[in-house]
């Protein structure tokens, strides 16, 4: 599953907070599987971007749970970050988000 994450401090995601000491894993051996996992999900994403294709984790922000990139406060600014030359919006696939409702919120009316 390639939607999935793993963290030397937390273990495999999707898993209780207690996997860990379940699986018996020492913290060195979590930070090499942590290692391996990182090395081998850039190698499927190369793969990935290499023919033309993308899973959710190459757009940016990093979530399936987008809120706006800009903001009417902050427009201008947002604006001038987004479109500077060493921005991550210049160098991703960019996942927009329609309202700055959290997934876990009710649904705005989008009409």
């Amino acid at each position: 599953f390639i939607d999935d994450f793993w963290s030397p401090t937390t273990g495999p995601s999707e898993m209780n907070k207690y996997v860990i000491e379940d699986i018996g894993l020492t913290p060195d051996e979590m930070q090499d599987i942590t290692t391996q996992w990182q090395r081998n999900i850039n190698a499927v994403q190369s793969a990935l971007v290499y023919s033309g294709n993308y899973n959710w984790q190459l757009l940016y922000p990093d979530s399936t749970c987008a809120s706006p990139q800009v903001k009417n406060a902050t427009c201008a600014s947002d604006l001038r970050s987004l479109c500077a030359a060493d921005s991550v919006a210049q160098k991703r696939a960019l996942l927009y988000g329609f309202t700055d409702q959290n997934c876990w919120g009710t649904a705005s009316n989008l009409t």
